[in-house]
């Protein structure tokens, strides 16, 4: 099967259908199916479901339930991240596996020396997450990074983002997705691009990244089909 025109980045349709605006995909896999239902879940979050492999109709998704957001956003801090952040991050990433990969300290060095952007968010005095984003330039050989690249002209890729378990809820994450997309629009960067996890299933990724207005665009089988991934993206508003 041939590959997707990397110059079809924003190729969408949109039309208003009970009150939620359904996007059509053009992609360059025709779709097989329409979406098999929609399920709105106890959030407020609408979520349409097409068969695996299947692109067809991708909601605008809606919620009645803000995320959370720091009760001091003063005491949360955004650094770059520095050789001196490399052990506490790496420790955080390995205690957050499946939902992230497995990094050896060299690994993440060299991950650090690619990203276009990685910042480390450090809440009361500790560290409270990171982020690594990438864009088409690097030299890394993530099977769902080269997924994009295969499709897309300009975009950064989320590689990950990590919280430490005691700041979750507090919209760290939330913060840290918001300096992307605002460092993404001042260089003009029109895509973010990211995955998480189907299987195993990643809920609360799933539904962060609902909230935050990304939508499905594919999946693949990683891991030699330990992992089957769902991509996502981003559209930013550069106007």
């Amino acid at each position: 099967m041939g590959k997707t025109p990397r110059d079809s980045q924003a190729p969408l349709d949109a039309a208003n259908v009970g009150g939620i605006r359904r996007i059509a995909l053009k992609t360059h896999r025709r779709p097989t199916a329409t979406p098999d239902y929609l399920h709105v879940s106890r959030e407020g979050v609408f979520s349409w479901y097409a068969p695996p492999g299947v692109i067809s109709f991708v909601p605008c998704l809606k919620t009645t339930k803000k995320i959370s957001k720091c009760s001091d956003m003063n005491t949360l801090e955004l650094e770059p991240l520095k050789t001196t952040h490399l052990d506490e991050v790496l420790a955080l990433n390995q205690a957050s596996l499946p939902h992230v990969n497995s990094l050896l300290p060299a690994d993440l060095e060299h991950l650090r020396f690619q990203a276009h952007y990685a910042s480390v968010a450090v809440f009361n005095g500790r560290l409270a997450g990171f982020l690594i984003a990438l864009d088409p330039a690097a030299c890394y050989d993530s099977p769902n990074y080269l997924w994009f690249c295969e499709r897309y002209l300009s975009f950064l890729y989320i590689d990950r983002m990590v919280i430490a378990p005691e700041a979750r809820r507090n919209g760290v994450g939330l913060h840290l997705y918001q300096k992307l997309e605002a460092h993404a629009r001042d260089k003009g960067i029109p895509i973010l691009t990211c995955e998480y996890n189907l299987r195993p299933l990643n809920s609360a990724s799933r539904l962060f990244h609902e909230e935050c207005g990304f939508f499905e665009v594919g999946r693949q089988e990683t891991e030699h089909g330990a992992k089957t991934v769902s991509l996502q993206i981003k559209h930013v508003d550069l106007s």
